[in-house]
């Protein structure tokens, strides 16, 4: 005689296991979607939003081949465990790598403008003139992101949006057609480093350091906190030994005991995979 009898408990433990699937798959598409959304965010570039696509998915569809056989041979519990272990592993591993992603101008080089519309990015290079040269300042506190965005006004001044506009313009000119008369004007700004630079401790001092040192520009560099200057070539040494002593006498200023000075060249080549 065959015994149709149910296990006890099998709606419990069936209701359970449902339960627990449905949580696990809302966590991980919320991941998935979070972290395409923050590669549009946060490069506009298609590429990186394909690539995080791909990389979402990718796994599901290798995996599907085996995942029968290894569900009939191997514990279940077991595999069902394993996966969701492996998942936040993943997640957990790509949270330092984020801030890290690169955008238009550190794929393409040299100086990018980009626009995303619709779904599309429109990009525009121009080589940087190598006459110029760059110094990075990195304080040794970090701004997050979020605080430098927060600090940014919901709305500006009409006069304060002309301003910077018109300043915009130049920057072609200034950085790529050997116009370094044009530096200083064309990266003055109203919008944002007026509102970040208080969440900067030092960076007025370091503004004023760079010119003395004979910067033809310094802006912060995108929301902080690295202060960017720019000097002409020809003025390199003078101006980084300038800058490492002057950065000396700036240590141990409230909120940031130290500086890092990074001596850098424009990029005309963006990424390479070698």
């Amino acid at each position: 005689m065959t015994d149709n009898r149910q296990p006890s408990g099998w709606r419990k433990r069936a209701l359970l296991f449902l339960t627990s699937q449905c949580i696990t798959l809302f966590g991980s598409t919320l991941v998935q979607m979070a972290l395409v959304w923050y590669a549009a965010m946060e490069t506009a570039s298609g590429g990186w939003v394909a690539a995080f696509s791909v990389c979402s998915y990718l796994p599901q569809f290798l995996v599907s081949f085996l995942g029968g056989v290894w569900a009939d041979r191997y514990n279940r519990k077991a595999l069902i465990i394993g996966a969701d272990v492996l998942i936040a592993c993943a997640t957990l591993a790509m949270i330092p790598a984020l801030p890290h992603i690169p955008s238009g101008p550190a794929l393409l080089g040299g100086l990018t403008s980009s626009v995303y519309e619709d779904g599309v990015v429109y990009s525009v290079k121009r080589d940087v003139d190598q006459s110029l040269c760059f110094a990075a300042i990195v304080p040794d506190y970090k701004l997050l992101t979020e605080a430098a965005r927060a600090a940014l006004p919901k709305q500006v001044a009409h006069k304060d949006a002309v301003y910077n506009l018109s300043r915009a313009a130049l920057v072609p000119a200034a950085f790529c057609e050997g116009r370094h008369d044009l530096l200083g004007i064309a990266t003055e700004d109203k919008l944002h480093q007026p509102y970040r630079m208080p969440l900067m401790p030092g960076s007025r001092e370091v503004f004023a350091l760079a010119k003395q040192c004979g910067a033809k520009a310094v802006y912060v560099s995108g929301a902080g906190s690295t202060v960017m200057a720019v000097a002409e070539r020809a003025e390199a040494e003078r101006f980084y030994a300038g800058l490492r002593a002057g950065l000396e006498t700036l240590e141990g200023l409230d909120g940031c005991e130290a500086f890092t000075l990074l001596e850098l060249d424009a990029d005309n080549t963006g990424a390479t995979v070698e």
